[in-house]
């Protein structure tokens, strides 16, 4: 453990120095993330990938990104009921010119598909909320902001609403 701590406070250390970062054109980041979930505060756990579409300065100072990001989440009412959750969603990100680019602030909006499913493992004939929240399409927002380290390794922190109101990972360049 203290060698995985050394090496992981020498990687902070040195990431910084490796160059600056800036989303653009081209730009592909793969990342997992975590999270709490819009359903009772759960865990949520997911990856997120994104791509830069346009030149910065085509539209305005910023840049437009498309990302896709999956997210898992279960969680239990502690009467018999088991829900658990997987969403697929697309969205259409915003990303501001800040400074040097090691900071990547962006807002976004998002369509896609959360697939339900349950167990109950309760008395007999308690099964009343079988058909209360059914799988289908949903709209999700997001602000959101990446700290790049270096050119490839980003955190990567966002606020919104839709399946996941809290998230934070890394993302990777690829």
């Amino acid at each position: 453990m203290k060698a995985l701590s050394t090496l992981f406070l020498a990687a902070l250390t040195v990431f910084p120095l490796l160059g600056r970062a800036q989303f653009g054109e081209g730009s592909m980041f793969l990342g997992p993330h975590i999270g709490l979930s819009a359903y009772e505060g759960s865990p949520t756990f997911g990856a997120n990938f994104e791509f830069g579409v346009n030149k910065p300065g085509q539209l305005g100072d910023g840049m437009l990104a498309v990302s896709i990001r999956g997210d898992y989440t279960s969680f239990d009412w502690g009467s018999g009921y088991n829900w658990s959750l997987i969403s697929l969603g697309a969205y259409c990100n915003y990303h501001f010119k800040v400074g040097d680019g090691k900071f990547d602030p962006f807002l976004g909006l998002g369509l896609g598909y959360h697939n339900w499913s349950y167990n109950y493992d309760g008395p007999s004939g308690g099964d009343a909320f079988a058909d209360t929240w059914n799988s289908g399409v949903y709209f999700a927002g997001n602000a959101g902001a990446r700290y790049f380290f270096s050119r490839s390794l980003a955190l990567r922190a966002l606020l919104g609403f839709g399946v996941t109101f809290f998230v934070v990972g890394v993302d990777f360049g690829i």
